[in-house]
């Protein structure tokens, strides 16, 4: 899909130069998950894990063949969020609850406003500096995992 849209993409670019706007550059943002990063199983989902390593690694290709157009891409790659595949159900809003507890560093699951702020820094003037970054909204988790033995 980033492929299909990078003229309009680099239209946009161009049309806010034209308005006298500096500094912006489009943006892709795609979502992947913190288990395309993780050493562990992912509880037992591997082609899950190797299916979101391989999105985040096809990104960042997308980020380097984009280099020059001005449009940048970025990964977010969540890490415990309340979801149909977390909580195995959702309600009729299509909202899902988790009641395990966290053991992240924050102490909490990911909350939509986590996602939110992620998505708004990277869209906007303020995300411009990042390019084939990956964002991991966790409460830390990447910090908090042991190291494996070897």
């Amino acid at each position: 899909m980033a492929m299909a849209l990078l003229p309009q993409l680099v239209k946009g670019h161009k049309t806010l130069l034209d308005q006298g706007v500096t500094n912006y550059t489009s943006s892709v943002i795609n979502v992947s998950s913190i288990s395309g990063a993780m050493k562990g199983s992912s509880n037992g989902q591997f082609a899950y894990a190797a299916s979101k390593a391989a999105f985040t690694h096809v990104s960042r290709m997308l980020g380097t063949t984009f280099q020059g157009t001005h449009v940048r891409v970025n990964v977010i790659a969540p890490g415990i969020f309340p979801s149909e595949m977390t909580a195995e159900e959702s309600d009729e809003n299509n909202k899902s609850q988790l009641d395990k507890k966290s053991e992240n560093p924050s102490g909490r699951k990911g909350e939509d406003s986590d996602m939110a702020a992620t998505v708004l820094l990277l869209a906007s003037r303020g995300g411009t500096f990042y390019a084939g970054q990956i964002m991991y909204p966790d409460g830390g988790n990447t910090l908090a995992q042991p190291a494996v033995a070897n």
